[in-house]
């Protein structure tokens, strides 16, 4: 189970009852893998990739290593390849729920990126 102040989202995937987790360590191997932690889920790479990082929170021992339960990449796209178009929405809005809420507040202390006009 996610630790009780981990903001998770709860879905069904593979017949089971998990949760999407983006926490700092699936955001990092989530760039490991795709390059960024930031994937727009529009591509099934993307869609995969975003899916599997969140998922594994739950599933790595106190030392990181994997479980039984925990599913590789492949594991993620032959059950993702199970489903119809309508469930993969659902999971892809269940993605998107989990990663805002897993987003910190912007920080209103902080200095704009966007320099002021001259």
């Amino acid at each position: 189970m996610p630790k009780a102040r981990t903001p998770s989202v709860a879905i069904t995937f593979g017949g089971e009852l998990r949760h999407l987790i983006y926490d700092f360590n699936a955001l990092a191997e989530l760039e490991d893998v795709a390059g960024t932690y930031r994937s727009e889920v529009a591509h099934m790479k993307a869609v995969r990739a975003v899916l599997w990082a969140g998922l594994l929170a739950e599933t790595l021992d106190a030392r990181g290593r994997e479980t039984k339960r925990t599913l590789s990449l492949v594991q993620v796209g032959d059950i993702l390849t199970g489903l119809e178009e309508s469930e993969v929405d659902l999971l892809i809005a269940a993605i998107k729920e989990a990663q805002g809420i897993s987003d910190p507040p912007p920080d209103p202390t902080a200095a704009s990126e966007t320099p002021a006009p001259a």
